[in-house]
């Protein structure tokens, strides 16, 4: 095991998040993670529990950031990018409808 993912499995906290994980039947919701380590988390819970995870980012940037690291990290099958709601409220078109359906 590399010594980042040495490193993170050691902290309690996320100890009991991979435990909390494994018995939940519905999720399990980890906030406040600072910095680049949400999706480092992200990819070692997805590696260890093999459950689907949703990643919520702040903005489109950080989403699409988050994304992109994911895919390095997990393989481009594997990540997907729900996309956001349109500025102005508008209506979905089409396109921005058949996405979203495929993601889903």
């Amino acid at each position: 095991m590399d010594p980042l993912k040495k490193r993170i499995y050691s902290y309690n906290d996320f100890a009991g998040t991979l435990a909390a994980l494994k018995d939940a039947r519905h999720g399990v919701l980890v906030k406040n993670v600072p910095g680049a380590l949400p999706v480092l988390i992200a990819s070692y819970l997805f590696e260890h529990s093999k459950r689907p995870l949703l990643l919520v980012a702040e903005t489109l940037e950080d989403a699409e950031e988050f994304a992109d690291d994911l895919t390095i990290l997990l393989g481009e099958n594997v990540t997907s990018l729900f996309p956001g709601l349109p500025d102005y409220h508008r209506e979905l078109n089409p396109i921005e409808l058949s996405e979203r359906a495929e993601v889903m």
